[in-house]
C-alpha cells in the first residue's frame, strides 16, 4: 500500500495529472472562443448554415491540432484531452449557433417587445380593431434590437387582420426579423423561421424553384 502510495505521488505523476488540468482548461477556452463566434456571426434573415460550418471548422481545425500534439510521446496524454474537450465543445457550439443564438438575443434584450409594442402604439394610439395606414419607416442609428445592430430601420403595420413591426438593417429590405401577432401569415411568398414567442425571422424566397424555395433551417409559406 505505501508503495503505491508513493508512485502515486512522484513528480512524474504530478505533471502529468497537472498536464491533464491544463489541458482542459485549455480546452474549455476554445469552447468559449466558439461560442462567442455562434453569437456574433448569425443574422436575422441570414443562413444558418454558414455560420455553424465555420464555427464546426474552426474546432476541427483546432480539434486536429491537438491530436497532433498527442502524437508526441511526452505529451500524448495531454494532447489527446485536450482534443477531446475542443471536439465536445465543437458539437455544442455548432448546435448553439444553428439552433439558440438568435432566439437568445431576443431573450436577452428583455427591452425588444416592450419597445415593438410602442411602435404600434404609436401608430394605432393602442386601438387595435382600427386599420390604419403602414407608418413610415423609421431609422435608428444607435443601439439595437435584440441581435440587430444600429443602424436598422422599423417598419410597422395595423390592419384588422393583424399587427406586426418590420426590423431590417439599413439599406437592406429583403431579410431581417419581425414582431408579429399573425405569425407565420405574416409572410406571404417569404421564407421564415421562429426565434422567440412572437418574434421571427424571415428572407425572401427563390419563386423560381418551388421544390425549395427557402435556405436550410427556414419555412416557406406562400401567397393568398
Amino acid at each position: 500500500m505505501l508503495e503505491s502510495l508513493e508512485v502515486a505521488q512522484t513528480p512524474e505523476t504530478k505533471a502529468s495529472s497537472k498536464g491533464h488540468v491544463l489541458a482542459g482548461i485549455a480546452g474549455v477556452l476554445v469552447g468559449l472562443v466558439l461560442g462567442y463566434l455562434g453569437w456574433v456571426l448569425p443574422s436575422p434573415g441570414g443562413s444558418l448554415v454558414t455560420p455553424t460550418l465555420i464555427v464546426v471548422g474552426t474546432g476541427l481545425a483546432i480539434c486536429i491540432g491537438g491530436a497532433l500534439f498527442a502524437v508526441l510521446p511526452p505529451h500524448r496524454l495531454e494532447g489527446v484531452t485536450f482534443a477531446g474537450f475542443v471536439l465536445t465543445f465543437t458539437l455544442l457550439a455548432s448546435a448553439w449557433t444553428y439552433q439558440f443564438s438568435l432566439p437568445a438575443h431576443i431573450a436577452w434584450d428583455s427591452s425588444a417587445t416592450a419597445r415593438a409594442k410602442a411602435i404600434l402604439f404609436g401608430l394605432n394610439h393602442g386601438n387595435l380593431k382600427v386599420t390604419v395606414p403602414p407608418q413610415p419607416c423609421t431609422t435608428f442609428t444607435e443601439g439595437s434590437i435584440g441581435p440587430l445592430d444600429a443602424p436598422y430601420r422599423a417598419c410597422a403595420t395595423s390592419t384588422a387582420e393583424g399587427h406586426f413591426v418590420t426590423f431590417t438593417a439599413a439599406g437592406v429590405q429583403a431579410r431581417g426579423m419581425t414582431y408579429t401577432d399573425r405569425g407565420p401569415e405574416t409572410f406571404l411568398d417569404e421564407c421564415f423561421r421562429q426565434l422567440d414567442g412572437p418574434w421571427y425571422m424571415f428572407t425572401s424566397g427563390d419563386l423560381s424553384n418551388p421544390a425549395n424555395p427557402c435556405p436550410i433551417g427556414y419555412e416557406f409559406h406562400g401567397g393568398p
